[in-house]
């Protein structure tokens, strides 16, 4: 990085040659690497784009082309003040989620992130699961959202595997109202599956919050939920103000299923379900494990039928120190004839912290 290699150019917009690729920078049989360099504008603003892509290289021979060319521009510039809004959908700064966070991944943030969901958005674009990694910057003053706006349609995202999926993610919110004000679920998560949860948090995903959605699923095993809280290191998530139930006609084992590793020393906490509508489901509404500190406040769990189950409760709760506060339940009914387990909330002696 200690030697400049070909000429400079000025507001490249086409194709530009670098030259001069002598054998002092040729390292023949090794791999080489080079960096392509920007200054950037003092007119450039937020949105604007900053890439460049290899097309071709002319040694002696046959000229070289890469194996893909990557058309689109992946490098985003953003604000260091006030929130950046961005925009999802045809005409919009990207076409998907997938792409807006993996740019975003690509650099380091300095400001709250507003990713908006345009009305031309179109959720057929996106690659299920959509992977919500660690972005570099983001902290309880540079929180990301995502959200439709204010004339976005109902949008549905609809696959037969997980769709969202938290790893290792911090600070990020989903909302499902227009414009982050407007009080309607307008974003839907819907998974056809059997044997999978529609919504996953897993391997230290902290501080991310899903309000405001439907999220719609069928899982039926007994390990997970239609929104799902697996190890390790998991902490202050929250699901708040969302519908959680079943699709169609299948009966998930769960509503929502939080579960830590006691044996590993490294389980999550402190997890919040607040003001939710969970129903239809076979054995439990929330089932926690491990997750000590968590809080279970102001929730609406029943089931809208009679449901197959030799043990069905509103809540299980298998942690210490858990805030269960102000849930309402009822209407739960096993249609299993010898079944005498129904509970609205089951805490097993031993975890009644």
């Amino acid at each position: 990085t200690n030697h400049q290699i070909g000429e400079t150019y000025a507001n490249p917009s086409s194709l530009f040659e670098i030259n001069n690729m002598t054998g002092a920078y040729l390292i023949n049989n090794a791999p080489n690497y080079y960096w392509l360099a920007y200054d950037i504008s003092i007119d450039a603003t937020a949105g604007n784009f900053v890439d460049a892509n290899c097309y071709k290289i002319d040694l002696t021979g046959p000229p070289i082309f890469p194996d893909s060319l990557l058309t689109d521009p992946k490098l985003v510039i953003i604000e260091n003040t006030l929130p950046t809004n961005l925009t999802i959908g045809l005409g919009g700064d990207f076409t998907s989620i997938t792409e807006a966070i993996q740019s975003l991944e690509n650099q380091s943030i300095s400001s709250p992130m507003i990713l908006e969901l345009l009305s031309t958005y179109n959720a057929t674009n996106e690659i299920f699961p959509i992977y919500i990694p660690f972005i570099n910057g983001s902290s309880q003053n540079n929180i990301i959202t995502i959200r439709p706006a204010i004339d976005a349609h109902d949008i549905s995202f609809i696959s037969d595997t997980t769709i969202l999926v938290f790893h290792n993610s911090t600070f990020l919110t989903i909302d499902g109202r227009p414009d982050g004000i407007i009080e309607e679920n307008k974003l839907s998560f819907i998974n056809t599956s059997t044997n999978s949860s529609t919504v996953l948090f897993y391997d230290g995903a902290q501080f991310n919050s899903i309000m405001y959605c439907n999220i719609l699923g069928s899982d039926t095993s007994s390990t997970d939920g239609v929104v799902s809280f697996k190890p390790y290191n998991n902490t202050n998530n929250t699901l708040a103000n969302c519908l959680i139930a079943n699709y169609n006609n299948n009966l998930p084992s769960f509503g929502i299923k939080i579960f830590n590793d006691y044996q590993s020393g490294q389980g999550g906490s402190h997890q919040t379900v607040i003001n939710c509508e969970i129903k239809n489901f076979k054995k439990a509404g929330i089932e926690i494990h491990i997750a000590d500190n968590s809080s279970l406040i102001g929730n609406i769990i029943h089931n809208e039928f009679e449901v197959p189950s030799n043990s069905l409760s509103g809540i299980n709760c298998y942690a210490s120190y858990v805030k269960i506060s102000g849930n309402k339940i009822y209407d739960l009914i096993s249609s299993e004839l010898n079944s005498n387990e129904v509970y609205g909330i089951k805490i097993p002696r031993a975890w009644g912290g």
